[in-house]
């Protein structure tokens, strides 16, 4: 029965760590400077929005309705987490309360609110010297207009009928509200939509939109006041419901050449204009033609033909907007170039045709990169964690060489080489070299497919040295062949061909450990690893929503599938077999005094090969295992030294814990504490949740506890807690975080027991560059 409410107890008290940072912000006290003493002065304007049953529209309209109001009604604050500041409130003037009363009812009837009412009352609450002024006002928006029917008018065929097979992606929709920004927007698609069929000329002129007699009325501010009171009265007898009818018209054509289908007739291309000509240089141009492009250079920093594929707008082709900003935004992509400007011309001489001038401004064709990596973990009786090819912790140098311009094609050429070291008990317990060539190709490159826009080919070629010093030294090469194709708020990374060669030279230490963890001897194997059709993929997506970003990341990644099959390939069983697969969320929305920041991710591996020896291969490669822990993940344990699952062994061995099964979620409330030179102080709570597992034990009695069972997570969930300072250089930031244990499940003394052992010095200091997730 004890340990029972102790249990509970503990959570209650996890409950209140994670309310604390909400509790503490809601509670901030209120600092006013250079106010103007003995006289009333602005210090809190509210607005509420009464009578508007649903919550997300309410808030909305708060929100615009507060930036409606006059300046002297708006206090400018800095929030802190634990007070906010107000600098030179506005003195108190009631002409203001009418001024922002104006702008409000303005901005309602333009959302088709017109039987609105605003309410405003003020009071005054003496501190001292300062007359503190409450403003409050009342807002009955009432029932908003909504959309009763939308019709097209157009005395043009052609357009008439391209507006009525694009109804569908119309935004005016019957019994949707009505507003003059929807109307605003539907008039620019329908602009858009005659100038991506080829009427080069139409625009806001040749159309309008005509509302029903009675909400025209209301929405024409030069009609007669007394003739809109007559309006205003017919409309509250829809009170119930009330409706407008909208038609989108076009108007007599002024210039019959808007009524024109106009087509691209030549392109010429101006690769290398300079920004800043030299006048003591007379510059020489070359000309070629290729077909019906003129391509005029200065210079042989670009071969010719390739500048062709980029050009969206093509001699021949009807004029479209949209190839318009394909053709901008393509050129502008490209790296070779910082900036790229497209002229569109009328032909004087050929009737309906257009002659398009691209300029290209050249980048430097050479920069240097250098970047300095600094990840430290530190926890006394812990032993250090061991090093991976990619995921070298402690003190790293990566310096490069980035040709914008490589083969005259705008191809990214990048050249790095790279050396870390990590520092232990033993001071430099291991360290790394690493050198990476890349090639990023502005197009498609692939049988069969010529063209497709925001794509990159991409080929790697990596090679790394790790010595973990006492454990073993790590030989790898990698080489792949992939594509990245973007959208817009999607990117897809998939490299259908992937191959890894790693060879592992095993120390006396790692030996001992492999007799203590028969896991290891499966996972620490040198080998092959070859993806073909599966290969390597990785999706990303992310979309903003107000003050809320969503992101999205899942990755899969498979090696012998197909090359399996070939025995050539392989030798020795050297080959690994395995499928892997991640899914990563994050979520961060933004306060007005800080940011709540949420991640989970979960990922699986599954062997399925055989080793060298014959044995069936029961754990992912070593360098392919998940592992918990550090300044990204668990930040109350050392890197590596979380898991598995509920299991004691580790506890008392120095192995390193890998697995291939990992969950985890994370939650951060971060705030900014000020300013320091330049330099934003913020810091921030947190809580960690999550674990390792593999997928059996085979029977290994060490290894109780170690495998993933459902009916067992949440004895198996390890958490964390702590708080941190962030160090902002607008650039890049240096976190500082230090994090406690609140439940440990592979301590061996009460694994169940919540924050054990609590003491000022038994947390885990992490240092990290940039925020975790």
């Amino acid at each position: 029965m004890l340990r029972s409410h102790q249990v509970t107890f503990s959570r209650f008290n996890l409950f209140a760590v994670l309310l604390l940072p909400f509790v503490l912000s809601s509670c901030a006290i209120t600092f006013v400077k250079k106010y103007p003493k003995n006289t009333p002065f602005v210090y809190q304007t509210n607005i509420a929005v009464v009578g508007q049953k649903n919550r997300n529209t309410k808030q909305d309209l708060e929100v615009r309705l507060q930036n409606q109001l006059d300046d002297s009604l708006k206090v400018r604050s800095r929030s802190y987490p634990l007070w906010q500041t107000i600098t030179k409130p506005p003195k108190f003037d009631t002409v203001a309360l009418k001024k922002s009363e104006g702008y409000m009812m303005a901005l309602l009837n333009s959302l088709g609110y017109f039987s609105a009412t605003i309410w405003d009352t003020f009071y005054v609450r003496k501190v001292k010297d300062q007359q503190r002024v409450f403003v409050d006002f009342k807002v009955t928006p009432g029932k908003g207009l909504i959309f009763d029917s939308v019709g097209y008018a157009f005395e043009q065929p052609e357009w008439q009928q391209l507006v009525v097979e694009s109804r569908k992606e119309s935004l005016m929709r019957k019994n949707e509200p009505y507003s003059k920004y929807v109307v605003g927007k539907e008039l620019d698609r329908i602009i858009e939509l005659m100038r991506n069929n080829g009427y080069y000329k139409m625009g806001m002129e040749d159309i309008y939109a005509e509302a029903d007699t009675v909400a025209f009325g209301l929405i024409d501010p030069t009609l007669d006041p007394f003739e809109q009171a007559v309006l205003l009265q017919e409309l509250q007898k829809k009170q119930d419901k009330p409706t407008i009818k909208m038609v989108i018209k076009q108007r007599p054509l002024k210039d019959s050449t808007h009524a024109k289908k106009y087509y691209i007739n030549t392109v010429t291309i101006y690769p290398d204009v300079p920004f800043r000509p030299d006048s003591t240089v007379t510059a020489v141009f070359d000309t070629t033609r290729i077909g019906k492009y003129t391509i005029i250079s200065q210079s042989d920093k670009f071969k010719k033909h390739f500048l062709l594929h980029y050009s969206a707008l093509r001699p021949g082709e009807m004029y479209k907007q949209t190839n318009y900003y394909r053709t901008v935004s393509i050129y502008n992509q490209l790296g070779a170039w910082q900036q790229a400007n497209v002229d569109i011309f009328e032909n004087a001489d050929i009737d309906s045709a257009l002659d398009v001038r691209i300029s290209l401004y050249p980048a430097k064709k050479y920069s240097l990169l250098l970047d300095l990596e600094t990840t430290v973990n530190n926890a006394l009786g812990n032993n250090p964690a061991f090093v991976a090819t990619s995921n070298l912790l402690g003190f790293g140098v990566n310096t490069g060489v980035r040709n914008k311009n490589f083969a005259k094609q705008s191809i990214q050429s990048t050249t790095n080489a790279r050396f870390g070291i990590e520092l232990g008990q033993d001071f430099i317990q291991s360290f790394q070299v690493s050198g990476a060539q890349n090639f990023y190709f502005p197009r498609l490159i692939m049988p069969g497919l010529k063209r497709y826009d925001s794509v990159r080919t991409i080929l790697t070629l990596n090679g790394a040295y790790t010595d973990r010093k006492d454990y073993f030294q790590l030989a790898s090469v990698n080489l792949a062949w992939g594509y990245e194709i973007s959208s817009k708020n999607h990117i897809w990374t998939w490299r259908p061909f992937n191959i890894e060669q790693t060879n592992l030279v095993e120390t006396d230490s790692l030996k001992k450990d492999m007799e203590t963890n028969s896991l290891l001897r499966y996972a620490f194997n040198d080998g092959l690893v070859v993806g073909f059709i599966g290969g390597q993929g990785v999706y990303r997506w992310q979309k903003v929503v107000g003050n809320s970003i969503h992101s999205v990341r899942a990755s899969a990644e498979e090696s012998g599938t197909i090359f399996g099959m070939f025995p050539r390939i392989d030798t020795k069983g050297k080959l690994f077999r395995y499928i892997k697969g991640d899914l990563q969320y994050t979520y961060t929305h933004q306060f007005k005094r800080g940011a709540l920041a949420f991640r989970a991710m979960g990922g699986v591996g599954y062997a399925y090969g055989d080793s060298s020896a014959g044995v069936k291969e029961k754990t992912l490669p070593f360098f392919k295992q998940y592992f918990a822990g550090g300044p990204n993940s668990m930040r109350a344990w050392q890197v590596r030294q979380l898991g598995l699952g509920s299991n004691k062994t580790a506890t008392t061995t120095s192995l390193d814990r890998l697995g291939d099964i990992q969950m985890e979620s994370n939650v951060e409330y971060r705030f900014q504490l000020a300013s320091i030179a330049g330099i934003r102080l913020g810091s921030a709570f947190y809580v960690d949740a999550g674990n390792i597992w593999v997928h059996d034990t085979y029977g290994d009695t060490s290894l109780k506890n170690a495998d993933f069972k459902l009916n067992r997570l949440l004895e198996d969930l390890a958490i964390g807690t702590g708080t941190g300072l962030r160090f902002d250089f607008s650039y890049f930031l240096i976190r500082l975080d230090y994090a406690f244990k609140v439940k440990d499940p592979n301590r061996l003394e009460d694994p169940d027991k919540w924050f054990y052992n609590w003491k000022l010095f038994n947390g885990q200091l992490q240092l990290g560059i940039n925020y975790p997730f």
